[in-house]
């Protein structure tokens, strides 16, 4: 009988080893908001989730990341409007607020790009092309060229979706006003850049 005990205890210590400190970061998203909320009522306007993540090489204790991931999830595939901005905002302890903006149809969009960020005190504003699959629209930054510490913790995660100025993407929320505002999701909590 204690032979057998010791058999099973075994492998059970086995995997425990194997999986303890070797695997990638979980991701999760740090927003997640109803479906079928949205001022709106329609499913462009309708945020999902965001959630932030990283790429990077190796894994476990040897993970380094490389790329800040933000995905931004919405009920169905976003506007090419230029009248309507996706938003979303954190505030970090090392930057302050890091504000990314995706204006698909702008007229200035055409011209340098259709998303903007800013990373607050750490690293240049810029002007980037957003992913889009389907719902979901993803944004990727160097954290080199943003400026971006392992170990920076994320907080205060906010997310809109704004009617817009179609030339210059300025939100028709910018000053306090609420009429535009299509959906606006928030999150508690902490992410930390692994």
């Amino acid at each position: 009988m204690k032979f057998r005990r010791t058999l099973v205890a075994v492998p059970l210590v086995l995997v425990a080893l194997a999986t303890g400190g070797t695997a990638a970061p979980k991701d999760v998203p740090q927003i997640v908001d109803p479906k079928g909320d949205s001022a709106a009522g329609q499913a462009m306007f309708d945020i999902i989730s965001v959630q932030y993540s990283t790429k990077g090489t190796g894994s476990g204790r040897s993970y380094l990341p490389k790329k800040l991931v933000v995905t931004l999830n919405l009920a169905g595939p976003p506007s090419s409007s230029g009248a309507i901005s996706y938003n979303v905002v954190a505030d970090t302890d090392g930057c302050g607020l890091i504000d990314i903006r995706y204006a698909p149809g702008h007229a200035i969009g055409t011209v340098i790009g259709d998303s903007y960020a800013k990373f607050g005190s750490c690293g240049a504003s810029v002007f980037f092309p957003a992913k889009v699959k389907g719902s979901s629209v993803t944004f990727e930054f160097a954290l080199k060229a943003a400026g971006i510490d392992r170990g920076t913790t994320f907080s205060d995660f906010t997310a809109s979706v704004d009617l817009s100025d179609p030339v210059i993407a300025e939100l028709s929320t910018d000053g306090g006003a609420t009429d535009g505002l299509g959906d606006k999701a928030t999150g508690d909590g902490t992410w930390v850049v692994p």
